[in-house]
């Protein structure tokens, strides 16, 4: 058998690396754990008797070691109850909050049993998010296990709800490498009768009945560094994402033929959607607005050289067209022959007075711009304006929800000469 003061050295070995794991934990508990060993320490599970501390540790980390060990030195005593095969323990961060280890396979352990806890005050539960699970490759994230848009279902994924808020770029595929852990903090609420879905970076599922369980709100959500740095992040609801490379990212699926040499030819998807007239248009995403590369003659700005953009909500069309090029004054003082800057382009958004079919559009000519057709909303508009997002267009201040979007070639009216 190892002598008590090299087992003693061993468990503060082992909590020494605890500490630096969790930077937040206590630094009395640490030292009652290292002290301990001399004076009465018990272990409820003759299992782990027979395994060292840093086994321990390695096994189940410093939860399971709260579950299996109460320890009672200098006439102190400092246990941690826990219901066994719940990850929940202690932390000294903001108030003692429990803390539920976070698990990418299934749905957050705990939650109900602090919620059902008695007492009248707030019930607050701390969630703890390893590095490797912050990314869009989540299996959870992948297949959208989010109910509800800010207040959450109790079986919501909690990396989904962060991303949903915008606490951290939903199209990370990895997390940074200077990342640790990260901490979320909840607010247990009553369940609700019915909870919405909201396309905000991601897009949650809607649920419109009651559940068997609680719901949370995120309160607040800190990501500490491997250097022991910890990081506020604040959210980000509004309904246009951050910007991020608008390259048409539709997905492609390759289908093996006959009729090609290697068998391979890759086809893409698309959605289609019935317009207000009852006709087929793309159903609106981002793919579909987005440039389709690099190069200027790919840009969705481009493509309005010769064409109209006509853009439907549930119950109303617009119309985004280019106007007329503008030419702008140079603001510089010195004499020059040509006082102007290259003219720029410049759009207008109309609303449709009304959703006319096809065929009519092409015997009015598009643009359309007769009064009777069309109100104009906003005139002069650059393109830097025009601010797409996962539920629509915003222009100005003004919200478009858009639902679908088909591109016109530019026409003449008939009966209008050459």
């Amino acid at each position: 058998r190892e002598s008590p003061d090299r087992d003693t050295r061993r468990i503060a070995a082992g909590l020494a690396r605890l500490r630096r794991t969790w930077p937040c934990a206590s630094a009395d508990r640490i030292g009652l754990l290292a002290a301990s060993r001399h004076a009465n320490l018990h272990t409820e599970h003759p299992a782990m008797a027979t395994k060292r501390p840093s086994e321990q540790l390695a096994e189940g980390g410093p939860a399971k070691l709260a579950k299996t060990v109460a320890i009672k030195a200098e006439g102190r005593a400092d246990a941690v109850n826990v219901a066994a095969g719940d990850d929940i323990h202690r932390h000294a961060r903001g108030g003692q909050y429990p803390i539920v280890m976070y698990k990418d396979t299934e749905p957050l352990q705990g939650l109900q049993d602090i919620y059902d806890a008695p007492g009248d005050g707030d019930k607050v539960a701390e969630v703890l998010i390893p590095s490797e699970y912050i990314a869009n490759s989540n299996r959870r994230v992948k297949t959208r296990q989010l109910w509800g848009d800010e207040v959450y279902t109790g079986d919501s994924d909690v990396v989904a709800a962060l991303m949903h808020l915008g606490y951290f770029p939903h199209y990370l595929p990895a997390a940074p490498t200077q990342a640790q852990e990260l901490h979320a903090l909840l607010r247990l609420l009553p369940p609700r009768d019915a909870y919405p879905s909201k396309a905000r970076f991601i897009r949650s599922r809607a649920w419109n009945s009651i559940i068997q369980g609680c719901s949370f709100q995120v309160e607040a959500c800190w990501l500490i560094t491997r250097s022991g740095t910890t990081v506020d992040l604040q959210p980000s609801v509004a309904d246009v994402p951050a910007p991020y490379p608008t390259v048409n990212a539709s997905p492609s699926r390759p289908q093996s033929t006959r009729s090609t040499g290697r068998g391979v030819k890759v086809s893409q998807e698309v959605s289609v959607q019935y317009n207000l007239c009852n006709e087929p248009w793309l159903k609106y995403t981002l793919p579909a607005i987005a440039d389709r590369g690099l190069k200027p003659a790919h840009w969705t700005s481009a493509r309005l050289l010769r064409s109209v953009l006509l853009m439907e909500t549930d119950a109303q069309r617009f119309q985004l067209h280019r106007a007329a090029a503008a030419a702008q004054p140079l603001t510089g003082s010195e004499p020059a022959k040509d006082t102007t800057e290259p003219p720029r382009d410049v759009y207008t958004l109309s609303c449709c007075r009304r959703a006319l079919p096809s065929g009519v559009l092409a015997s009015a000519g598009l643009p359309l711009c007769a009064p009777e057709h069309v109100e104009v909303l906003e005139e002069g508009l650059s393109w830097e304006e025009l601010r797409w997002g996962v539920n629509g267009l915003v222009v100005r201040e003004r919200m478009l929800p858009l639902r679908r979007l088909h591109f016109f070639p530019m026409a003449k009216a008939r009966g209008e000469g050459a």
